[in-house]
């Protein structure tokens, strides 16, 4: 059985993997991924997989560094840093992040980042 703890691992290692179709096989038929850098929630594994597929064709070298990660019943909450390089440009684009990931039957229901944007600008 997989839990919230493991979901949010596969999700990260497939955020290091630059795998955008890994990270949309984690989620439901219905499931929603949410974060700053997107103008709307993401639903489904086909559309999350596509445009996670843009923002990974803009960077590389993504490592992440997971400081804290808590579960309880079927959802877990991961804190952590987010470090790759601009693929263009060779500039950083680090953050510290928040994400808060809901499973059901196994697969992401819901999952929302948060992060400042500003400095990414």
């Amino acid at each position: 059985m997989t839990t919230p703890l493991d979901c949010a691992r596969l999700f990260l290692v497939a955020w290091e993997a630059s795998a955008p179709e890994a990270i949309g096989a984690l989620f439901a038929d219905d499931g929603v991924f949410t974060n700053p850098l997107q103008p709307q929630p993401l639903v489904g594994p086909r559309q999350i997989s596509d445009a996670v597929s843009v923002g990974l064709g803009k960077i590389e070298d993504v490592t992440i560094r997971v400081t804290s990660a808590v579960e309880h019943a079927q959802t877990a909450c991961v804190e952590g840093e987010f470090l790759s390089r601009k693929r263009t440009g060779g500039g950083r684009f680090d953050f510290p992040f928040m994400l808060i990931l809901e499973l059901r039957d196994g697969k992401i229901r819901r999952l929302s980042e948060y992060f400042d944007t500003t400095p990414l600008r």
